[in-house]
């Protein structure tokens, strides 16, 4: 059985990844920016280095609303999928 102190040092190593991880994505967001300014000013969709390379390309995506069509089609073609998800907030 989990104590109270495990449960709370579970949560505030999880904040702490969670923080940690949102600075990497706003990171990585500023990279994907600089990236697309040098693809741009270069006329080419990839990026070379001696270790690396970088391909920025485009991905079409369908979706479908569920407001977008009839009750019925909805309810006979939409799929389900479930899975767990996790909300960690500060009180």
């Amino acid at each position: 059985m989990a104590t109270s102190d495990d449960i709370h040092n579970l949560l505030e190593h999880w904040m702490d990844v969670k923080n940690q991880l949102s600075d990497l994505e706003l990171s990585l967001s500023k990279y994907k920016k600089l990236a697309s300014k040098i693809m741009s000013k270069n006329d080419t969709t990839t990026l070379y280095s001696d270790n690396y390379v970088l391909q920025q390309r485009n991905i079409s995506k369908k979706t479908l609303s569920k407001d977008d069509v009839p009750k019925e089609i909805w309810n006979k073609y939409a799929k389900t999928t479930t899975y767990t998800a996790y909300y960690l907030s500060k009180k």
